[in-house]
């Protein structure tokens, strides 16, 4: 499945929290949780979360995967 995912703010982000956190070239840390990571892998997982949520607020019933 593809899906068009809006990336603004993914690398500014925190994956854990969702509050704004730093990112200094290629490490993002979290003040609020204390959340270190690579940052380009912190804004993969934010794009992911985006997806997921978008598709847990979609009519499962309607889905592709419901007719399988």
């Amino acid at each position: 499945m593809v899906a068009k995912v809006d990336p603004r703010n993914t690398s500014k982000n925190c994956s854990r929290c969702g509050l704004p956190g730093t990112r200094k070239r290629h490490s993002f840390n979290c003040p609020k949780c204390g959340f270190s990571i690579h940052a380009d892998l912190n804004a993969a997982y934010n794009i992911r979360n985006r997806f997921t949520s978008s598709r847990a607020s979609e009519d499962q019933s309607v889905s592709s995967e419901a007719s399988i």
